[in-house]
């Protein structure tokens, strides 16, 4: 009798890993209403900005979201720099003698609501006198948690590049700064951009480049490659795939994984309207670089110009396009935007329609 409820138990045990892994369904939990969300390095909190004000949720759903300041509304992002303080930046545009001015900010916001400028500087479209201040530009979150951004001396004319620019940390990371500037980040390259008429960018593609510049490799020339972002191991490369396919993934030699790709479904016999779909945005590699998440749209082809959107959901999968999970299955939600949290056991995601923000327990 006991080896039989052993089985038995055995039996029951498979058929649930087996519906976790192929077609589980995850808690779901709206946490409030707004864009942008943002974990807490901790994982406790999700910020997220909403009616122009920065707020900051318990992701369990259970209390109401916190205001903690109203935005300078020309903010264009912000980041977590602990538990206590954001890293908030953006762009003012004003003129002075009918010429047109703009001016890079960055400031420190704490949870009491207080600012204190980190940087700022100030150019204008036709100037009338030698540049007197350094140009920021370049906000850099690096791989060990060291946020810093790119200094223009004054004197130095080169803004394409980071050659002959200064990398300032304004959060230290887990590394020391001087190892910290040594880490590797994928960047683009494309031709087309000039510089006092000598093209900047002779080799278009995929490169790896060290902050501190010692370190200059190209990957691959792939010409539909573009915003590429290196996995936490630094060992692959996310990137657009411009049709290929949704989304690729790069080795450190070049090769590509096509991520997210679906076969196209004949909608009626005569095969002229189908079933597509597409990863919505960019997918987000997870904490330890093992998984992807991405929102995947499908959609109808009502006609050659024309399409209809039937949902989307999020999805995860290996970064070599296997082991691909569906984590949603909402036909009244269309999530978009998803997050990881810092131990990668939930995803936060936004609603594209309503603007809601959920919250997706994981394990």
């Amino acid at each position: 009798m006991r080896t039989k409820n052993l089985i038995l138990w055995l039996v029951v045990i498979f058929f649930i890993s087996c519906s976790f892994v192929f077609g589980q369904s995850f808690e779901m939990i709206q946490i409030g209403t707004g864009v942008d969300p943002h974990w807490s390095p901790d994982g406790k909190e999700l910020a997220f900005v909403y009616m122009g004000s920065l707020f900051v949720a318990d992701p369990s759903g259970e209390d109401e979201p916190q205001k903690i300041a109203e935005l300078p509304p020309t903010v264009s992002g912000f980041a977590w720099l602990d538990s206590n303080e954001f890293l908030v930046w953006g762009r003012d545009y004003w003129r002075e003698e009918g010429v047109r001015h703009k001016g890079n900010w960055m400031e420190v916001l704490t949870r009491d609501g207080e600012m204190r400028p980190v940087a700022r500087d100030s150019s204008s479209a036709r100037p009338t006198k030698p540049r007197d201040v350094p140009l920021i530009s370049g906000l850099t979150i690096l791989n060990d948690g060291t946020v810093g951004y790119w200094e223009t001396p004054v004197g130095v004319e080169d803004e394409w590049t980071n050659k002959n620019k200064v990398f300032r940390i304004i959060k230290p990371g887990k590394l020391p700064p001087d190892s910290a500037v040594k880490q590797l980040r994928a960047v683009e390259h494309y031709t087309g951009i000039y510089s006092k008429g000598k093209q900047v960018y002779p080799e278009r593609g995929i490169w790896l480049e060290s902050i501190d510049g010692t370190v200059n490799k190209k990957v691959s020339s792939c010409d539909h490659c573009s915003f590429p972002v290196l996995s936490p191991d630094g060992a692959k490369i996310l990137v657009c795939c411009g049709g290929k396919c949704p989304v690729c993934v790069l080795d450190l030699q070049g090769n590509e994984i096509c991520v997210g790709k679906e076969p196209i479904d004949p909608v009626d016999p005569q095969d002229t309207i189908f079933i597509r779909g597409n990863v919505d945005g960019m997918p987000v590699w997870s904490p330890d670089g093992k998984k992807l998440a991405y929102a995947y749209l499908r959609y109808r082809s009502v006609s050659e110009h024309e399409i209809e959107e039937l949902g989307s959901d999020i999805y995860i999968e290996n970064p070599d396009g296997s082991g691909k999970i569906q984590v949603t299955d909402t036909p009244d939600i269309a999530e978009a935007g998803p997050v990881w949290s810092p131990d990668g056991s939930r995803i936060a995601c936004t609603d594209r329609h309503t603007a809601r923000i959920y919250v997706i327990r994981l394990k």
